[in-house]
């Protein structure tokens, strides 16, 4: 059987996007590479004609997931400013469903024991993100914008790791309440 030209290109994509969800619903190593093969309806060896190994898939997924939390962010605060996006961050289907949300709750502890490089990789993108809403948020200097963001952003992937950790659900909506009125009261401030 003859592929078409951009099946392999195709392919690729295919097993990265689905990586980047299993990963952060599960977790780096919450699925193994013959099972998310198997999910795509594809081979365990056919792996291996798109990547060096799980850390290469890793790396890629962990790219995918930061573009597109970049993109969803830069979305939600054009549609609902900074208010909008602290609100779609830190509702209850952001908690919920892990695999279709920001990759900072679902993966920047596993991040942290990854290599160097792959560290790197993480805090280039993660700037990308703190570019996108210093964008949005007042300040003297782009400085004093990034610190904000710095802030929210950690404000936000805490409480929604936090939330999704708690086991109550009571505490879980709480955290994100929470996180919520007293972000708004800061932004209020500014």
């Amino acid at each position: 059987m003859r592929y078409q030209e951009d099946h392999k290109e195709k392919t690729h994509k295919k097993i990265v996007e689905r990586a980047s969800q299993e990963f952060r619903e599960h977790g780096f190593e919450g699925i193994g590479i013959a099972t998310l093969m198997s999910k795509l309806g594809l081979s365990h060896g056919g792996f291996y004609a798109h990547f060096e190994d799980k850390e290469d898939l890793k790396d890629q997924a962990m790219e995918h997931a930061f573009e597109r939390s970049i993109e969803t962010a830069a979305e939600t605060l054009l549609k609902g400013g900074v208010m909008g996006y602290v609100e779609h961050y830190t509702s209850e289907l952001h908690r919920d469903h892990p695999g279709f949300g920001c990759i900072l709750p679902a993966l920047t502890a596993e991040e942290g024991r990854r290599s160097p490089q792959s560290k790197a990789k993480f805090a280039q993108k993660y700037r990308q993100g703190i570019d996108v809403l210093a964008g949005y948020l007042p300040g003297a200097t782009l400085s004093q914008k990034r610190e904000r963001a710095i802030y929210i952003f950690s404000a936000l992937s805490g409480s929604v790791a936090l939330a999704r950790a708690s086991g109550d659900p009571d505490l879980s909506s709480a955290i994100l309440r929470a996180t919520r009125e007293q972000l708004r009261q800061f932004l209020s401030t500014l």
